[in-house]
């Protein structure tokens, strides 16, 4: 079968009020190839084992003390975003979804999911919603 990694939140997450913060997975559902994913070695990133093309794919299901602007942003190793989705939270309790393919022509590089809080709509905590199938990502090799 082809690479592919399936990490989820095993607990609600609060996430302070930093512009920036990298998502961190510490539960899996699939790993074919454990490599992928270490829930205990730098849990933010799926790494993809082999080169060519991957389907990148997150939800974030932000709880219902949510309030304000949202961006959720798929990033390579680089730092280069390549996939991103921007929502109002002004309905509590909203799920953002995103997803873009990458191709790797190296091996080393990974994948992270970056949960952005634009200037002026920073607020001092969020909490990330981790029941079954809320907020979890994947990588997958086409």
């Amino acid at each position: 079968p082809p690479d592919m990694a399936l990490v989820f939140l095993d607990s609600t997450v609060t996430i302070g009020s930093s512009e920036f913060s990298t998502v961190l997975w510490l539960a899996q559902g699939v790993a074919i190839n454990s490599s992928m994913h270490s829930t205990a070695t730098n849990p933010q990133r799926l790494t993809p084992q082999s080169t060519g093309l991957y389907l990148a794919e997150a939800q974030l299901t932000m709880a219902f003390n949510s309030t304000g602007f949202r961006i959720i942003n798929l990033l390579d190793s680089s730092g280069s975003q390549f996939a991103r989705c921007l929502a109002s939270s002004g309905i509590d309790g909203h799920t953002l979804n995103v997803s873009g393919y990458k191709r790797f022509d190296l091996t080393g590089g990974y994948v992270t999911l970056q949960l952005q809080m634009p200037p002026g709509a920073v607020v001092s905590t969020l909490s990330l919603s981790s029941a079954v199938g809320l907020s979890w990502m994947s990588l997958v090799k086409l």
